[in-house]
């Protein structure tokens, strides 16, 4: 697997292999164009992670896709398993800029973004990926949505399939409070 941080180009690569049909949980974080991080906890528990440091600025970014890649006008080299979960917020989650510390990962992994009050409070959408994947057919328990909705496509007709079993301490979206600011 490949840290690809989008204007073209891979980055360092994870040294464990990834094994097939098991769950991995993925972290990407996008710090500065010259700061990219990927952690991955492995179905096993060990947890690795790499960093991007080459030079890379996306100009011009009007989509995102999951399961794919898409460096030229159109998405190619898909994924061939199964997503659980999709967050994005508007900063880093880790304070320093450093390696995300492995007790954030698990948190992530085990409890959610919502666990965790510092994260909770800066996401800009979420999506649970149980039911549905595109704007149309969305199950408003399984997303939230910060500032405002995005509209998601579900381009070339991708399905459904077994979602992971949550553990009893995750936190979904509807299961937050959030103060309102005046």
């Amino acid at each position: 697997m490949n840290l690809n941080a989008g204007a073209g180009g891979a980055a360092n690569s994870l040294t464990t292999a990834l094994t097939t049909n098991t769950w991995n949980y993925y972290l990407a974080r996008f710090i500065t164009s010259t700061n990219r991080w990927l952690s991955v906890l492995h179905f096993n528990g060990l947890i690795e992670t790499v960093q991007g440091t080459t030079a890379r600025a996306p100009t011009g970014l009007t989509n995102l896709n999951l399961g794919s890649r898409n460096d030229t006008a159109a998405p190619s080299t898909f994924m061939d398993g199964l997503l659980g979960e999709y967050f994005l917020t508007d900063t880093d989650i880790q304070a320093d800029g450093a390696t995300t510390q492995n007790s954030l990962i698990l948190q992530l992994a085990y409890g959610g973004p919502f666990s965790v009050p510092h994260i909770a409070q800066d996401i800009m959408e979420y999506h649970s990926l149980y039911s549905t994947l595109d704007t149309p057919q969305e199950n408003l328990t399984e997303v939230y949505y910060g500032i405002r909705r995005i509209t998601w496509v579900n381009t070339n007709g991708v399905t459904i399939g077994q979602h992971p079993s949550l553990p009893g301490n995750y936190i979904e979206p509807g299961q937050i409070k959030r103060q309102l600011v005046v």
